[in-house]
């Protein structure tokens, strides 16, 4: 990976740089979530089965989302799809959790392009698993590979 969108920390450890989310993935993940997933942010009706997420569960649910962000991008914007994050963390009023997307691109020039958005989802989409687990761990990371093509 390219050093130029990393940070060594004190430790010799690499970050990922902050990047501000943008307003065009950002609107795209959320007509996606509002479309067609939209009990991946609130606890739909009762009457459904559905007792909620693990954390597993729900990201890999997600990776519908991510999936779909990735294809559109490196369809639409010729950019080739290199890496990318998932990563939930607990809110502190512990009623929502917060969600960021951070995948990594390359275009024809070889330069780095970062795709980034933030939203947060009612912890009720969770089980009592799920909402123990990202209570205890605080942030917990999944990383977005390559989807399938088709």
């Amino acid at each position: 990976m390219n050093k130029d969108i990393l940070l060594e920390s004190s430790n010799g450890i690499y970050k990922i740089k902050l990047y501000k989310p943008e307003n065009k993935t950002k609107k795209f993940i959320n007509r996606l979530l509002n479309n067609e997933f939209p009990f991946l942010l609130k606890q739909q009706g009762r009457e459904e089965k559905h007792q909620g997420f693990t954390i597993d569960e729900y990201a890999n649910t997600f990776s519908l989302v991510t999936d779909k962000l990735i294809l559109e991008t490196t369809s639409n914007e010729s950019l080739q799809f290199i890496s990318g994050k998932l990563e939930f963390s607990i809110e502190k009023c512990k009623k929502y959790f917060q969600i960021k997307i951070h995948s990594f691109f390359k275009n024809c020039k070889g330069e780095w392009i970062v795709k980034a958005a933030e939203l947060k989802a009612d912890l009720m989409v969770l089980n009592q698993e799920g909402r123990h687990e990202i209570e205890h761990e605080n942030v917990i990371e999944f990383y977005l590979t390559e989807p399938n093509k088709k």
